[in-house]
């Protein structure tokens, strides 16, 4: 019976019980491209909206006026800026102070990390990373303990953002 479907120009088939992925890649197979639609995920579509603002509407969550400020008002330059925060990224290196509990170099690497944060515009994170740096500072480590997951996890959540900001 293949054979015959074959020989007159049947160019696939299928078995029963049908596979609906193979299903659909018969369907794509067959049918002219230009007739195929794909349905996009939400995460494709939030990547288009993304892509189609400025980068200041994609770092709104941050204090741009704040950020721009300190750049001199050059929207290239904070961009620039917030590339480096994101590429300098230090969670291993002040968690590797926490877990080895070395406060004089965690103290230094919270206290850069202030000053950057808030530099981008990251208030809320950068008043965070102060309390963090002036707690290890002050001797207060059991604050540090009770903060540190906290703190990494906002952390990393803000590289994370700022990375699709950036379009990486």
């Amino acid at each position: 019976v293949i054979l015959l479907f074959l020989l007159i120009r049947f160019e696939n088939y299928l078995y029963k019980p049908v596979d609906e992925g193979y299903l659909y890649a018969i369907l794509q197979e067959c049918m002219p491209s230009e007739l195929i639609e794909y349905e996009k995920s939400d995460e494709q579509n939030e990547d288009e909206d993304m892509a189609q603002k400025s980068f200041i509407e994609r770092v709104s969550f941050l204090d741009t006026e704040k950020g721009l400020g300190y750049c001199s008002g050059m929207e290239d330059f904070y961009e620039e800026i917030v590339g480096d925060f994101v590429n300098d990224n230090m969670l291993e290196v002040i968690s590797e102070s926490f877990e080895k509990r070395d406060w004089n170099s965690y103290h230094v690497r919270t206290h850069a990390l202030k000053g950057i944060a808030l530099t981008i515009g990251a208030t809320e994170f950068s008043a965070f990373a102060k309390r963090m740096e002036l707690a290890s500072k002050e001797g207060r480590y059991d604050e540090v303990e009770k903060n540190q997951e906290e703190f990494m996890k906002q952390y990393a959540e803000l590289i994370e953002k700022l990375r699709k900001a950036l379009g990486e």
